[in-house]
């Protein structure tokens, strides 16, 4: 049982909270005895909340309060039976105004102690309206009542409050736990919380293995605060993800708060560009590794080279490419506590790589350099034709050399296909053909 005194005609500011419709007691009005002090104010409070009525009254000395009626009217009729939203006597056989029943009570119980006033919860915006009050009792042991006057003018608009949803610090693979506090609540019954979740296309993950939970907290004698949580496990498809808490406060009355997630990630770094190039072209290489919050340093360099230094990504341009520039690019990225390195190798495609032909007889030759080694091999001759190979290493060079028979009107193509551990590329041959003269002179026709 909860007890509230004041003193008598005296009615301070009930803190309720930010939920509830509070107002402190006007001056007291007389009528023959009967005083009663209401708010001068109008109160103002949302829909599917509540709202405290502040009250307190006295009568003469020969009457004995025994019952409190409230009834909910217009300000220019009179209020009557059919008004009435609250009755102390559980056992009247007159019915309550529809949508008031279970929803309207005392803050104090005890009628003797005067205080009248009443909280509604769940609160509605057809709730708006005027308040007035009815005193039943004994007036010398003769049943008697008095109704009030002064009403009470409540007006309730629709809801502006919203949920609040508190994010930890997300990290991939680390359990986490958000947590939605509903605006704090005098109903009788629990908000509904409901957890939903979007991304930015259609087929975005749901939160597999998640797991709810519900808890109440009492603010004061009237109010609660009620909090869902939701925990799980981050991954890197969770970044960006909208997650929204939905809570029910009434049956018409629905508030939301939607919150982006930002999860701490980091993916391996990747080094972007054309990893086999010809001597004498350039060689642009791009190192970049998607990660929230952006990488502090990403860097790439070789042996020869050091490229430029960012947040995020790093960039390596080497022009006129030469073989001392083949061999082992590394990249590495630094995110948080986290340091990873990766690597490419160049292959540096050597000038000398051609086809010659003399007579009948075709000569392709590719030459390729880095380190590790590259690998070349031969894309099958169009037509197909029987052929010779051979392969030379020297240092980091690597020589393969391919003859065949094949005249002009044969129309016969050569492709080289380098390759290393990080890509491969694929050049066709100029067939150079040369035709002698006379001793020691010839002349040669590109095709």
């Amino acid at each position: 049982m909860i007890h509230l005194l004041w003193p008598s005609l005296i009615f301070p500011v009930i803190s309720i909270g930010s939920s509830a419709g509070s107002s402190v007691l006007g001056q007291p009005f007389c009528d023959g005895g009967y005083c009663i002090s209401v708010s001068d104010e109008k109160i103002t409070a949302e829909s599917g909340l509540c709202v405290v009525i502040p009250c307190s009254f006295q009568t003469p000395h020969n009457f004995k309060p025994q019952h409190l009626v409230w009834f909910k009217c217009e300000s220019d009729q009179k209020c009557s039976d059919s008004d009435m939203i609250f009755h102390t006597n559980k056992n009247t056989n007159k019915p309550l105004r529809s949508g008031f029943l279970g929803r309207v009570s005392l803050l104090d119980p005890e009628v003797k102690n005067k205080n009248c006033s009443i909280i509604i919860s769940d609160l509605r915006e057809s709730d708006s309206g005027f308040y007035q009050l009815r005193v039943n009792g004994y007036n010398n042991r003769r049943p008697d009542g008095f109704t009030f006057n002064n009403r009470t003018q409540v007006n309730v608009r629709g809801s502006r409050q919203k949920p609040t949803v508190t994010l930890p610090d997300l990290t991939v693979g680390h359990q986490a736990t958000l947590t939605c506090t509903a605006p704090a609540l005098c109903s009788k019954s629990p908000p509904g919380i409901t957890w939903m979740w979007r991304g930015a296309a259609e087929n975005d993950p749901v939160i597999n293995g998640s797991i709810t939970a519900f808890k109440k907290e009492s603010l004061t004698a009237v109010t609660q605060r009620h909090h869902s949580t939701l925990t799980f496990i981050p991954t890197t498809e969770h970044h960006n993800f909208k997650i929204t808490c939905r809570v029910q406060l009434s049956d018409d009355t629905t508030t939301e708060k939607t919150v982006n997630l930002h999860v701490n990630y980091a993916r391996k770094p990747q080094i972007s560009g054309k990893v086999i190039v010809k001597e004498g072209e350039v060689l642009n290489l791009t190192c970049s590794v998607d990660s929230f919050p952006p990488a502090v340093w990403t860097g790439l360099w070789s042996n020869l080279h050091n490229g430029s230094d960012h947040s995020g990504s790093a960039t390596l341009i080497v022009t006129n490419v030469t073989a001392e520039d083949s061999g082992r690019y590394f990249c590495a990225a630094n995110h948080q506590n986290w340091t990873e390195t990766v690597h490419v190798d160049v292959t540096v495609m050597m000038e000398g790589s051609a086809c010659v032909r003399r007579s009948d007889v075709l000569t392709c030759t590719c030459i390729g350099t880095g380190f590790p080694l590259p690998n070349i091999k031969w894309a099958q001759l169009s037509p197909p034709t029987a052929y010779w190979l051979t392969t030379n290493v020297s240092g980091h060079t690597v020589r393969s050399s391919l003859t065949l028979k094949a005249t002009k009107q044969d129309n016969v193509s050569a492709e080289c296909v380098i390759s290393n551990e990080s890509g491969e590329s694929t050049e066709t041959l100029t067939i150079q053909d040369i035709l002698f003269e006379k001793e020691g002179m010839y002349s040669l026709f590109l095709l």
